[in-house]
C-alpha cells in the first residue's frame, strides 16, 4: 500500500473463453502506519490544590492511552527522571483526576495509542510541585524614629530575613490599630540577611504598630511581626500670673525646659524628643527657686539642690526673695 488512508478491494476473474465475473466489493480496509501526535495539556509549574487534572491537548486519532509518573520530594530531585505506570485509559476518561501530597514534585507523561496501535514514545512531560506551606517569620524586628521635623519624623524599619528557602520577598504594614494589619507602605526584595525600610514624613501624635511578613513564590504571607511606636505631639500648657517673668530657657539631658515672659501672662513646658511624657508645668511665682521632685532649680544659674533654711542657691549665692 503506497500512502495511509482507507481502501477497498474486489477481484475480477476470467475463464479460458474470456467470461469475466467481478467480485462484491470487499468491506474498508484502514492502512494508517503514523502514530498520534499528542501531549499533556501544559500544567502551572506550582500548585497548592489537593489534585490535579491530566488531560491532552491534541487527540488525533488517539483512542486510548498510557499515563505514566514519577513522584519525589522536593529537592531531592535525580535524573533522569525514573517513570512508573500510573494506568491506562480511554479518550472517554479525559481529564484524568490525580491526587496529590504537600511538599512533592510530581512529573507525567503519556504514551497515546490509535486504532492500529501506532504510538510515539514520547519523552516530553509536564511536572507540578506542591506547595501549601506559609513561609517563616521574620526575625529581629526594630523600629526607631528619627528627629522631628514640622510636626513629622521618619521611621526606620529593620529586621532579619526568614530563613524560608522560597522566599520571593517581604511587605511592610503599618497601623494605628492593635487588632488590624493596616495597609502596605512598602516592600524589599528576598536575598539580603539584614534588611530596612524608611517610612517618611510619619506624622507625630499616634501610636502606630509597625508589621512585617515575608512572602514566597505561593505568594503566601507568614505570620506578622509586630512593634509599635508611640510619637508624642509636642505639647505646652499657658500659666497666668501677676507679675512678669524673667525670659529664661534652660536644657537638661534630652528634655527642654522652658520659661518665657508674654506681656505679664508666662508658661513654661516640658518637650520630650524620645517621644515619652509630657510634663506640663504649674504657677510660676516670683521666687528665684523652683521646686522640682522634691529638689530646686536656681533661676539665675540653672542649678538643681536642695533648699535649706538659709535659702540660697551653693552654686551662685543667689537668696530667694
Amino acid at each position: 500500500v503506497p500512502i495511509d488512508g482507507e481502501y477497498e478491494f474486489r477481484v475480477i476473474s476470467s475463464d479460458e473463453a474470456g467470461n469475466k465475473g467481478i467480485s462484491e466489493i470487499s468491506r474498508k480496509i484502514l492502512v494508517d502506519t503514523i502514530a498520534p501526535n499528542t501531549n499533556i495539556k501544559e500544567i502551572q509549574k506550582l500548585t497548592d490544590t489537593g489534585q490535579i487534572e491530566i488531560n491532552i491537548d491534541n487527540l488525533d486519532d488517539t483512542v486510548n492511552l498510557t499515563l505514566y509518573y514519577s513522584v519525589v520530594r522536593e529537592n531531592q530531585e535525580v535524573m533522569p527522571v525514573a517513570w512508573d505506570k500510573y494506568g491506562e485509559y480511554v479518550v472517554s476518561d479525559l481529564p484524568i483526576s490525580v491526587p496529590l501530597n504537600n511538599q512533592f514534585h510530581y512529573y507525567f507523561r503519556i504514551v497515546a495509542y490509535d486504532l492500529a496501535g501506532n504510538h510515539l514514545i514520547n519523552e516530553s512531560y509536564q511536572d507540578i510541585i506542591v506547595d501549601r506551606d506559609a513561609p517563616q517569620k521574620i526575625r529581629n524586628l526594630e523600629i526607631k524614629d528619627t528627629k522631628p521635623v514640622n510636626g513629622t519624623t521618619d521611621i526606620v524599619v529593620s529586621f532579619m530575613s526568614s530563613q524560608s528557602q522560597d522566599l520571593s520577598g517581604y511587605r511592610i504594614y503599618r497601623s494605628t490599630d492593635a487588632n488590624e494589619t493596616g495597609t502596605v507602605i512598602g516592600t524589599k526584595e528576598a536575598g539580603e540577611l539584614y534588611l530596612s525600610y524608611r517610612d517618611s514624613k510619619v506624622d507625630l501624635g499616634y501610636k502606630y504598630y509597625y508589621s512585617v511578613v515575608a512572602v514566597d513564590r505561593m505568594n503566601f504571607e507568614s505570620e506578622p511581626e509586630t512593634r509599635f511606636i508611640v510619637l508624642e505631639a509636642e505639647q505646652a500648657t499657658l500659666i497666668k500670673e501677676e507679675s512678669e517673668v524673667e525670659d529664661n530657657t534652660i536644657f537638661i539631658g534630652m528634655g527642654v525646659i522652658g520659661v518665657i515672659a508674654l506681656g505679664g501672662a508666662g508658661f513654661y513646658f516640658f518637650r520630650n524628643r524620645a517621644g515619652g511624657e509630657v510634663v506640663e508645668g504649674s504657677e510660676v511665682t516670683s521666687s528665684n527657686f523652683t521646686e522640682m521632685d522634691g529638689e530646686f532649680l536656681c533661676g539665675a544659674c540653672g542649678s538643681m539642690f536642695e533648699m535649706t533654711d538659709e535659702k540660697t542657691c551653693p552654686s551662685c549665692g543667689t537668696v530667694d526673695e
